[in-house]
C-alpha cells in the first residue's frame, strides 16, 4: 500500500474570525497602495497607467526596464507619498532623456548603415559606433533604474 507523503488540508480546521480579520488587513494593505501597469504604445515607447483613473501618469518611456521599475516602485510607494514621489521619477527622466533619445537615434543610424553599406571602412566604423552607443545606452539606463528607488 502507497503512503501518502502529505498531510490531509482537511484535517485542520479554520478559524472564520482570524481569516476574516487577515483578509482585512490585505484589504487595506491593497487599498493604501497605488496600482500602476506598463504598456507598450504604437510607437514603441512605454508608459505607466495608473488603474484607478485610466490615465497614464509617465508616457513616451524609451526604455522597458525603466517603465517596469518606475511602476514596481510607485505599486510599493503608499498612496500618501505619490504626490511628492512622481515629480522627482519625473525629473529624473527629464534628466536623461536627451542623451537617451541620442543613443536610441544613433543606433538606429548606425543599423540602417550596416546593412546598406558596400564600403568596408563605413561597415567597419558603425559597427563601432553601434558598439559604443549601445553600451552607452545601456549605462543610462542602469544609472535611471538606480536613481528610482521605491519611497516608503
Amino acid at each position: 500500500m502507497a503512503k501518502q507523503n502529505s498531510k490531509s488540508s482537511h484535517s485542520k480546521l479554520i478559524n472564520k474570525s482570524e481569516l476574516s480579520s487577515k483578509l482585512d488587513s490585505v484589504a487595506k494593505n491593497v487599498a493604501n497602495r497605488g496600482l500602476f501597469f506598463t504598456a507598450k504604445q504604437k510607437t514603441s515607447t512605454y508608459s505607466v497607467i495608473d488603474v484607478k483613473t485610466s490615465k497614464p501618469v509617465f508616457v513616451d518611456i524609451m526604455s522597458e526596464d525603466i517603465a517596469y521599475r518606475i511602476s514596481a516602485c510607485l505599486n510599493k510607494t503608499p498612496i500618501k507619498n505619490l504626490p511628492e514621489v512622481i515629480p522627482k521619477y519625473k525629473y529624473v527622466l527629464s534628466q536623461y532623456d536627451e542623451l537617451l533619445l541620442k543613443h536610441y537615434n544613433d543606433i538606429m543610424v548606425y543599423s540602417n548603415t550596416i546593412n546598406t553599406t558596400t564600403d568596408e571602412f563605413r561597415l567597419m566604423v558603425a559597427e563601432s559606433r553601434l558598439e559604443l552607443s549601445t553600451a552607452i545606452l545601456k549605462n543610462l539606463i542602469n544609472k535611471i533604474v538606480s536613481k528610482i528607488i521605491i519611497t516608503r
